[in-house]
């Protein structure tokens, strides 16, 4: 399976614990292993999420201010990718 990760950079910490938990079982996209420098992010990204079985959100006051994790649910959507939205706690978002 083929898991995107989707967050916000203030919620990075929370974002490579997961990662980190997934990795064991799937493929998994994570921005900070995956893209390199001078590639243009959003192009790639919505390349990643074309291949992805699964999209995973982390959901917080972060992410819901954040043009990027808004293009990457609008292109999950777009894409018919499923989709589950991880909401964090106060402490965490």
């Amino acid at each position: 399976m083929k898991i995107f990760l989707s967050h916000s950079w203030q919620n990075k910490t929370v974002a490579w614990r997961l990662y980190n938990d997934l990795k064991p079982m799937a493929e998994v996209w994570f921005d900070q292993r995956e893209l390199e420098p001078g590639v243009r992010i959003q192009p790639a990204i919505d390349e990643a999420l074309a291949t992805m079985d699964l999209v995973v959100v982390l959901w917080s006051k972060h992410a819901k201010k954040s043009d990027n994790v808004q293009a990457e649910i609008l292109t999950a959507r777009k894409l018919g990718k499923k989709t589950i939205y991880c909401l964090l706690t106060k402490s965490e978002g």
